[in-house]
């Protein structure tokens, strides 16, 4: 059975329904048991390349629950080490919760208005996306601090700005995490904000 698994496997709706259907079959047989060409680092490895894949954004045609049902099949496998485990919990709970907060701030117009009419950046600003969150990089903004070139960051977990004039702080939000743009432009505006070494 352990024969059945693709190391090379991508990100592919046909290579995790297979990765799945194969760790279904092996998830409680222990290392030893499953002969000489089973190796579990691989099978990590492998995951994680796929989970790099989905995290870039670059595949859409990949029903987030089939990915879903793979990893919670490899968090239970027995011959998984304990710190393999913990990490897949880690990714779980990343692709849990970034399914749909991102579409609030889709409108690439309205985001870039949000940011230069409180940063009023000189030299415009670009706007990057993946499954884990946004980055907004501007020139010659000031929020404040004076003027800098810099980059804002709103994800699952936090919203804050980078100075690179100051590389070793950055500005963390401290309030609630805004859910639309109305919200980022209401946290950009508030006073709850934090210098926090890096």
């Amino acid at each position: 059975m352990a024969d059945e698994l693709n190391y090379d496997a991508s990100f592919k709706t046909k290579d995790i329904v297979q990765m799945t259907e194969t760790l279904v079959k092996i998830w409680k047989t222990k290392a030893e048991d499953l002969g000489e060409e089973f190796d579990s680092s691989k099978v990590f490895k492998t995951c994680r390349s796929m989970l790099g894949t989905w995290n870039s954004g670059t595949e859409s045609e990949v029903d987030v629950v089939d990915f879903q049902a793979m990893l919670g099949v490899l968090r239970g496998c027995v011959w998984l080490g304990v710190n393999e485990k913990d990490e897949v919990g880690a990714w779980q709970e990343i692709v849990d919760s970034s399914d749909g907060w991102q579409h609030e701030f889709n409108n690439d117009k309205t985001l870039t208005a949000a940011v230069v009419g409180f940063m009023q950046p000189e030299g415009g600003v670009k706007i990057e996306r993946d499954r884990s969150g946004i980055s907004i990089t501007y020139k010659r903004g000031d929020y404040g601090t004076g003027v800098h070139d810099g980059t804002l960051i709103l994800n699952n977990t936090s919203l804050c700005i980078f100075n690179n004039s100051t590389p070793s702080v950055k500005s963390l939000y401290t309030g609630q995490l805004p859910n639309s743009i109305d919200e980022l432009t209401a946290a950009l505006e508030d006073e709850s904000w934090d210098d926090v070494a890096i």
